[in-house]
């Protein structure tokens, strides 16, 4: 059976954790890093988590991986997103395609991305039961190395 390891066990999400305060975000993600957390989670879809993290993280930035995602319906609106991503992060460590938004039409410019080092793995993400299917057909295709499916106990 094939092994992949990421890194540390927890990670830390950024829905709904800094509301743009970038204060409140330094304090958090300070606090996350000095306990060993490394993975940071974010996305375009959530709000102003992206460029809140970038700059909590500041000198810091290389203590970390960055798990972020494209929640784009065009390639042209991906690659934007990826822009800002590479002007926040520098680059990124890990690049989702969210909800598995027209994951098909952008998987062969990521791939190129993932070439030329800008990212390090690609990986395809959903939260619904029902569209569990469709992220094994992405995975089959060899593209994406990572897969983030939720985690709940309390939802069956």
């Amino acid at each position: 059976m094939e092994e992949r390891r990421l890194g540390p066990v927890v990670g830390l999400g950024t829905w709904n954790t800094f509301e743009g305060d970038l204060a409140v975000a330094k304090s958090v993600v300070t606090a996350a890093l000095d306990a060993g957390c490394r993975v940071f989670d974010s996305s375009p879809m959530y709000g102003a988590a992206e460029p809140t993290l970038a700059a909590a993280l500041g000198n810091r930035r290389d203590e970390s991986a960055i798990a972020t995602k494209l929640w784009a319906s065009s390639v042209d609106e991906g690659r934007r997103q990826f822009a800002d991503q590479l002007c926040w992060f520098g680059r990124v460590e890990i690049e989702q395609v969210h909800n598995l938004v027209a994951w098909r039409e952008q998987v062969s410019w990521l791939e190129a991305e993932r070439a030329a080092g800008r990212i390090e793995s690609l990986g395809v993400t959903h939260w619904q039961p029902s569209a569990f299917g469709e992220l094994g057909r992405a995975l089959q295709t060899g593209s994406f190395s990572v897969v983030q499916l939720p985690y709940n106990p309390v939802r069956a």
